[in-house]
């Protein structure tokens, strides 16, 4: 089952196609995702921008520990293309600030428009970028 397929429950599910074969990485994946579906549970919620906050928070704190995991692996093992992978977690963190700046602001549009950045994000890179550079 492709992870994209699974819009219509909102939430992303873990499955072998999002898996890299690096049980340290997957595991960082499944607990990326376990964030991302606490912010859709947030969309349901009103007055959430508290808790919004939060999650951007610890989505932001753990994903710098999961960059760094990956950015070491790839310059442990010598693998091509870290500048590629380095470029995107930086994009990833400038994105999730904005994100944070906008919520101050009560952004109506906000959650919807960072659910359909992560889903897109989370997705597109682990399949592409991550399964691409990690594996050796």
């Amino acid at each position: 089952m492709d992870a994209l397929n699974n819009q219509s429950i909102n939430k992303i599910h873990w499955n072998d196609s999002l898996v890299i074969g690096i049980p340290e990485v997957d595991e960082q994946h499944k607990i990326l995702l376990d964030i991302f579906n606490e912010l859709i549970s947030l969309s349901k919620e009103e007055d959430n921008s508290d808790k919004i906050l939060a999650e951007l928070n610890e989505l932001k704190r753990y994903s710098v520990y999961h960059f760094h995991t990956e950015e070491e692996i790839m310059h442990r093992e010598n693998l091509p293309n870290i500048e590629l992978q380095i470029n995107q977690h930086e994009l990833f963190k400038k994105r999730i600030t904005k994100f944070m700046i906008d919520n101050e602001y009560k952004n109506l549009v906000l959650l919807n428009q960072i659910t359909t950045f992560l889903r897109k994000w989370l997705i597109g890179h682990i399949i592409d970028v991550d399964a691409k550079t990690l594996k050796q």
